[in-house]
Parts: structure tokens; sequence; C-alpha cells
């Protein structure tokens, strides 16, 4: 499944994509990109970002609560993981 961006009227931007991919064994959720990974959704862009675990509105959020909002979203099994690595990546 790709990832979908939807723009609604008023310019809304919808995110979907699954929160895992490669048969659930790799997370959509990363708290780093890669060294020349492309960014298709500018961070201004995702005002939603939707998975089957949940909604995440981004749009009034700051830096740490937008981490937060997106690990709700991700699968639990990479939850603490990814909490770990926004812990020290924001250092809180």
């Amino acid at each position: 499944m790709a990832t979908r961006t939807i723009w609604l009227n008023f310019g809304r931007a919808i995110n979907i994509l699954p929160s895992t991919a490669k048969g659930g064994t790799v997370s959509r959720i990363v708290p780093y990109l890669t060294q020349g990974a492309r960014v298709t959704v500018p961070r201004h862009y995702a005002q939603y970002v939707v998975t089957e675990w949940g909604i995440a509105d981004l749009a009034p959020l700051d830096e740490r609560e937008r981490a937060l909002a997106l690990i709700e979203v991700a699968h639990p099994k990479f939850r603490d993981e990814l909490l770990k690595a926004a812990k020290k990546r924001l250092r809180f």
C-alpha cells in the first residue's frame, strides 16, 4: 500500500499510510531519515497523519508534541524504540 496525501478544501492535508512495511518488520514512522532519503511530504504539509492505529493532527503542535503524536499512531511494537529515539533527539 502506498502513502497517500489528500488535499481537502481549506488547505488541509491528510497523509494516509500503513504503520509498517515489509510484512510488519519495519516501521513507516521513523525518528530519522536515512542519508539520501527523499522527503515527499514536507513537515509543513503534514497536518493529519493517519495509520491503522489512529489519527495525529500535527498542525498545532511543536516538535516534541509532533513526535509524541506520531509515536501514538505508529505500530505498538515500535513505539518504545521511537520514544527512546525522540527523547534522545529532542532531549526531553
